[in-house]
């Protein structure tokens, strides 16, 4: 029975000495990770003594390690009361005064080592052939501050675990919480015998957990990283293991045998922990990217709000001078200013048409604001197409005239009713026809609309322009992006017309696309929307 005691506590002892060794050398070395790495010394110098004091075969060297028993069990609960307050981060005057209190008495204890002030003497007690019996400085010690250090220590924790709000604080408090009370309670049952109570130390077989929880506590709650320590805490074990067996060989062919599977065991566990500390190494620099990464998308999210803003305030103050300009510039042009003669008409046209144009750009912009943040609002009603695109062609008429250019409307098929906005559809049809316009140096426009089937009402503007190229045609529906024969072409365009037709064309739940066969074989633009349907009101 003996030696269950005895092995328990060797294996208690080694626990913590992997623990203790683990944060000292992987431990950001600040005051918690050198309390703790005490803590963890101290249990294992009681582990490791208890262990010796059980395997003793005479009296003087029981006596010598019931002492060293009895003085390492003495800094067991200051440095676990000390390494809680420290972890709480709530110093008090009263804590203050308990740690410093305690760590004086607990020193000045340790300086009546082997005395019979600490430990009178030892006798048989049920099956151990050396128990100490207690002087009167380690009852002391038990009521006035095992206890006090005891019962304040789980007052800390509690208090953490009830007032903190984090999981993460107060799933570490629970496990603190559960690593003393094994600690504590099973280390308890060791003075039942001291003072003559029969009853055999039980709990010591559980005292274990009290490095374990406050580790896992450690590990889980992110204190440590849990791959690498869990790594770190089998190699240390399993070469713990091996070390003892080498130790304990009986002959020369069994202790170079063992000690040749120590190293080779040791060596292959540094790879391993070496290979795992590469792995987590790489992964922590990913998640430190991943969120650099992901500050720098909220940072440009906040520029492109920013941006959509001033461009919604500057467009709406570059459109009232605009409106002003193009309305008296077309009463002069009318003649309500008196007469011109032509060779003031002619720059005043020009500047109607390039007033026309920014008026435009403007609305395209003041429109990609309104989308952007939500705001454009659709007022859906039945419409025939024909009679939009016609008004459209009309509008745009006098600019294809001007280019020498021919305008063609044609009208197949019978239904050509759509639900749709007019106001926003015509800036469809009008960005469209305009596109054709600017980039058709000579020939035609054709404007067609059409019925391909029962379901669709199709729009098509075809022209004899420069054309576009495979690669260029995507490039047109994406926001300030324009091909790179169009800019030869003109250079004025913001790059703004076909991305906004193609988002209207979709508000309505309509498709858009452009086909060419290339460079100089103009383009052919179509539009297809669904045939109105009293019963599928689009609602926007």
């Amino acid at each position: 029975m003996v030696e269950i005691f005895a092995t328990s506590a060797l294996i208690n002892g080694l626990f913590a000495i992997i623990f203790g060794t683990l944060v000292f050398f992987r431990g950001n070395k600040d005051k918690q990770h050198f309390l703790y790495f005490f803590l963890t010394i101290s249990f294992a110098a009681w582990s490791l003594s208890y262990w010796q004091w059980l395997n003793s075969s005479d009296y003087n060297q029981a006596f010598f390690w019931t002492n060293v028993l009895a003085v390492s069990s003495l800094y067991i609960p200051i440095f676990f009361f000390h390494w809680n307050v420290e972890l709480s981060k709530d110093f008090n005057k009263l804590r203050k005064f308990v740690i410093i209190v305690s760590y004086i008495s607990v020193i000045v204890l340790s300086l009546f080592f082997s005395s019979q002030y600490l430990i009178t003497d030892l006798e048989q007690k049920l099956f151990f052939k050396f128990w100490p019996n207690p002087g009167f400085l380690y009852t002391f010690y038990i009521f006035f501050i095992y206890l006090i250090l005891a019962v304040y220590a789980v007052v800390v924790i509690l208090k953490q675990y009830v007032k903190s709000k984090s999981v993460i604080i107060k799933g570490r408090s629970f496990y603190l919480l559960l690593s003393a009370v094994f600690g504590y309670g099973g280390g308890a049952t060791n003075f039942l015998l001291w003072y003559d109570v029969y009853f055999p130390p039980y709990g010591n077989f559980v005292v274990g957990f009290f490095p374990f929880f406050f580790g896992y506590a450690m590990i889980k709650h992110k204190m440590f990283n849990v791959k690498t320590v869990a790594t770190e805490i089998l190699v240390l074990f399993i070469v713990s293991v091996l070390f003892i067996q080498v130790v304990l060989s009986n002959s020369i062919l069994e202790f170079t045998l063992r000690a040749l599977f120590f190293v080779f065991v040791t060596l292959l566990g540094v790879l391993l922990i070496r290979s795992v500390y590469k792995e987590v190494h790489q992964r922590e620099k990913i998640e430190n990217l991943a969120k650099d990464l992901e500050k720098a998308n909220e940072k440009l999210r906040e520029l492109d709000q920013l941006k959509t803003e001033f461009l919604s305030l500057a467009t709406h103050q570059i459109r009232s001078p605009l409106t002003s300009m193009r309305g008296y510039v077309s009463m002069v042009l009318e003649g309500d200013y008196g007469k011109i003669s032509e060779e003031v008409r002619e720059p005043l046209v020009t500047v109607q048409h390039s007033t026309e144009g920014l008026s435009k750009i403007v609305n395209d912009f003041l429109n990609v604001s309104r989308m952007e943040q939500g705001r454009m609002q659709y007022d859906f009603e039945e419409k025939n197409l024909v009679d939009v695109v016609k008004n459209m062609v009309d509008q745009y008429r006098p600019n294809v005239e001007e280019k020498g250019l021919k305008l063609k409307l044609e009208i197949e098929g019978e239904n050509h009713n759509v639900s749709i906005d007019e106001n926003k559809f015509e800036q469809v049809v009008g960005n469209i026809i305009d596109n054709s316009i600017k980039y058709t140096l000579e020939g035609s426009i054709t404007v067609r609309v059409s019925s391909p089937d029962s379901k669709k009402v199709r729009l098509e503007v075809s022209d004899t322009g420069v054309g576009i190229s495979k690669e260029e045609i995507p490039k047109l529906f994406v926001k300030f992006k324009r091909a790179e024969g169009a800019q030869k072409v003109s250079v004025t365009g913001s790059g703004l017309g076909m991305y906004l037709a193609k988002k209207i064309t979709e508000s309505h739940s309509g498709k858009i696309w452009i086909e060419s066969e290339g460079e100089g074989k103009g383009s052919n633009f179509i539009v297809e929307l669904p045939v109105f349907d009293k019963n599928s009101v689009i609602k926007k």
